[in-house]
Protein backbone atom coordinates (compact mmCIF):
# COMPACT_ATOMS: atom_id res chain seq x y z
CA UNK A 1 0.00 0.00 0.00
CA UNK A 2 1.41 3.37 -1.04
CA UNK A 3 0.74 6.21 1.37
CA UNK A 4 0.14 9.64 -0.12
CA UNK A 5 1.80 12.32 2.03
CA UNK A 6 2.33 16.03 1.70
CA UNK A 7 5.90 17.34 1.91
CA UNK A 8 4.91 18.81 5.28
CA UNK A 9 3.83 15.35 6.54
CA UNK A 10 7.08 13.77 5.34
CA UNK A 11 9.11 16.46 7.10
CA UNK A 12 7.15 16.17 10.34
CA UNK A 13 7.38 12.37 10.40
CA UNK A 14 11.14 12.61 9.93
CA UNK A 15 11.53 15.36 12.55
CA UNK A 16 9.40 13.43 15.04
CA UNK A 17 11.10 10.07 14.33
CA UNK A 18 7.92 8.33 13.20
CA UNK A 19 8.80 5.39 10.92
CA UNK A 20 6.85 4.87 7.67
CA UNK A 21 5.65 1.43 8.86
CA UNK A 22 3.96 3.04 11.88
CA UNK A 23 2.11 5.48 9.59
CA UNK A 24 1.06 2.58 7.34
CA UNK A 25 -0.30 0.61 10.31
CA UNK A 26 -1.94 3.73 11.70
CA UNK A 27 -3.87 4.24 8.46
CA UNK A 28 -4.70 0.54 8.20
CA UNK A 29 -5.77 -0.15 11.81
CA UNK A 30 -6.26 3.22 13.52
CA UNK A 31 -9.44 4.78 14.87
CA UNK A 32 -10.74 7.83 13.01
CA UNK A 33 -12.30 11.02 14.30
CA UNK A 34 -13.63 14.00 12.39
CA UNK A 35 -11.41 17.05 12.35
CA UNK A 36 -11.49 20.41 10.60
CA UNK A 37 -12.78 20.96 7.06
CA UNK A 38 -13.39 17.33 6.20
CA UNK A 39 -10.08 15.97 7.44
CA UNK A 40 -9.79 13.16 9.97
CA UNK A 41 -7.46 12.37 12.86
CA UNK A 42 -6.27 8.76 12.95
CA UNK A 43 -4.81 7.30 16.15
CA UNK A 44 -4.36 4.00 17.96
CA UNK A 45 -7.17 3.46 20.44
CA UNK A 46 -7.64 0.30 22.53
CA UNK A 47 -9.53 -1.51 19.75
CA UNK A 48 -6.92 -0.57 17.13
CA UNK A 49 -4.07 -1.77 19.36
CA UNK A 50 -5.87 -5.09 19.88
CA UNK A 51 -6.38 -5.53 16.13
CA UNK A 52 -2.73 -4.60 15.49
CA UNK A 53 -1.65 -7.17 18.08
CA UNK A 54 -3.74 -9.86 16.38
CA UNK A 55 -2.20 -9.07 12.99
CA UNK A 56 1.45 -8.52 13.98
CA UNK A 57 1.69 -10.45 17.22
CA UNK A 58 1.89 -9.17 20.80
CA UNK A 59 5.71 -9.22 20.92
CA UNK A 60 6.01 -6.86 17.95
CA UNK A 61 3.37 -4.53 19.37
CA UNK A 62 5.29 -4.50 22.66
CA UNK A 63 8.48 -3.55 20.77
CA UNK A 64 6.76 -0.67 18.95
CA UNK A 65 4.78 0.51 21.98
CA UNK A 66 6.64 3.83 22.12
CA UNK A 67 5.10 4.68 18.74
CA UNK A 68 1.50 3.86 19.68
CA UNK A 69 0.84 7.44 20.83
CA UNK A 70 1.17 8.80 17.28
CA UNK A 71 -1.56 10.40 15.24
CA UNK A 72 -1.99 11.41 11.62
CA UNK A 73 -4.25 14.01 10.07
CA UNK A 74 -5.54 12.90 6.66
CA UNK A 75 -7.49 14.78 4.01
CA UNK A 76 -10.73 13.58 2.42
CA UNK A 77 -8.72 11.88 -0.35
CA UNK A 78 -6.60 9.95 2.23
CA UNK A 79 -3.46 12.08 1.86
CA UNK A 80 -1.51 12.41 5.11
CA UNK A 81 -1.30 16.12 5.99
CA UNK A 82 0.76 15.85 9.18
CA UNK A 83 1.80 13.43 11.90
CA UNK A 84 2.79 13.77 15.53
CA UNK A 85 2.79 12.33 19.03
CA UNK A 86 -0.34 12.74 21.15
CA UNK A 87 0.15 14.55 24.45
CA UNK A 88 -3.52 14.81 25.35
CA UNK A 89 -6.77 12.91 24.94
CA UNK A 90 -8.50 13.05 21.53
CA UNK A 91 -12.10 14.15 21.79
CA UNK A 92 -14.31 11.42 20.30
CA UNK A 93 -16.71 12.38 17.48
CA UNK A 94 -17.59 9.12 15.82
CA UNK A 95 -17.13 8.98 12.04
CA UNK A 96 -19.99 7.28 10.22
Amino acid sequence: MHIKQTKHAESRAQQRCIPPAIIKWLIEFGAREKSHRGSQIIFFDKKAKKHLSQELGPQIVKCISKFLDVYAVVSEDEEVITTGHRHKHIKRQYVH
